[in-house]
């Protein structure tokens, strides 16, 4: 059998259209970032639910033995711990959990992403969203244990089961419940001594200056956008501390104000309740390097699915809607070890020929 296949000069797509068609979720293809601060940004209702974030990012690089946190905290309880260790010995990364009620107290562990560790602060935190997402969908780490009064137990022990070496970095985020107040206790030790006899001779660290600690209260954010979306250009911009305000809280050991540079930890539930047909969702960082996952309609997709979006001009793809459009469900939580403000572009696609 023979065929003859002519090649002509005829150009069907631009390179950017063709990836604006058919990329695959988390592809990367280039655009021209500078024209993206002029885009609309969409309109939307804005609520939230009321989990409290404790927030362990500061000191991000720990050098002495020592609480990093301190919190109580009862209900609907979110962690978000990132650590890198600088002892010059192996180490460890624990969370405490005292009931000082006068009652049995149940805890009950919802959802874990942890991983490390791991010399990358990027890969850590793309990884521990990814195991985040994944625990929603599975349920794979829901527990519940139920500490008597004046007992203290290592939660969360993903923490520490693999020693720390020297420049290594867990990451960890969380979601809790208890029905009385907990104590909880966040801390960095030699991998050899036990945590719950080392506990109370440790002391509280200070910050470092540069990363963020703080409990910030109603820590999920719920975006509805209502309006149809995708018949032109349009962005949703997150952690921008203008359209998209850091949370406020307060620092307990240090007893300040706080404000969550980036909104690190916070779970945003995003829905667009009307995309037009024949339209692209795209993730568009502003700030500088990124690594992580979103979640889409239950589906994790990476954010880029090889490599990390090094900056402005780079997107990727997100969503794609086909002839009828309709509604689409967005999770997102900025990856530890990443860099915010990021975008949702939402852009008409280009006819197929």
């Amino acid at each position: 059998f023979e065929k003859t296949v002519n090649i002509s000069d005829e150009i069907l797509y631009s390179k950017e259209d063709f990836n604006r068609l058919f990329a695959s979720p988390g592809s990367v293809f280039s655009i021209d970032g500078s024209m993206v601060p002029t885009w609309q940004q969409v309109a939307y209702n804005l609520s939230s639910e009321p989990y409290k974030l404790i927030r362990s990012n500061s000191p991000e690089t720990v050098y002495t033995e020592g609480v990093t946190y301190r919190e109580t905290s009862l209900g609907k309880t979110r962690f978000l711990v990132h650590h890198k260790n600088n002892l010059n010995i192996n180490a460890k990364v624990y969370v405490i959990a005292t009931n000082n009620n006068l009652y049995p107290t149940t805890l009950t562990t919802e959802y874990v992403g942890f991983a490390g560790p791991n010399t990358f602060p990027e890969a850590t935190g793309k990884m521990s969203v990814e195991r985040y997402w994944k625990s929603m969908l599975t349920n794979e780490h829901y527990k519940t244990i139920v500490l008597q009064p004046g007992e203290s137990v290592s939660i969360l022990t993903d923490l520490n089961k693999i020693a720390m070496k020297p420049s290594e970095i867990v990451s960890l985020q969380a979601d809790l419940f208890s029905d009385y107040p907990i104590d909880y206790n966040v801390m960095l030790i030699d991998a050899k001594k036990d945590p719950l006899t080392t506990l109370p001779t440790l002391p509280i660290l200070d910050r470092d200056g540069v990363h963020n600690r703080g409990t910030y209260e109603d820590s999920t954010r719920i975006i509805t956008v209502s309006d149809e979306v995708g018949k032109a250009p349009a962005k949703l911009l997150l952690g921008d501390n203008y359209s998209d305000k850091n949370l406020a809280g307060v620092d307990p050991m240090a007893g300040t104000e706080a404000s969550n540079a980036g909104n690190f930890g916070v779970l945003y539930k995003i829905r667009f309740e009307n995309v037009a047909p024949n339209s692209l969702i795209t993730f568009n960082p502003r700030g500088g390097n990124y690594m992580g996952p979103v979640m889409v309609n239950n589906q994790i997709v990476h954010m880029p699915s090889v490599g990390s979006l090094s900056n402005a001009d780079m997107n990727s793809v997100v969503y794609r809607s086909g002839e009828y459009g309709g509604s689409v469900e967005i999770l997102f939580t900025a990856a530890s070890g990443s860099n915010l403000p990021v975008n949702f572009l939402i852009t008409p696609l280009p006819a197929k020929k």
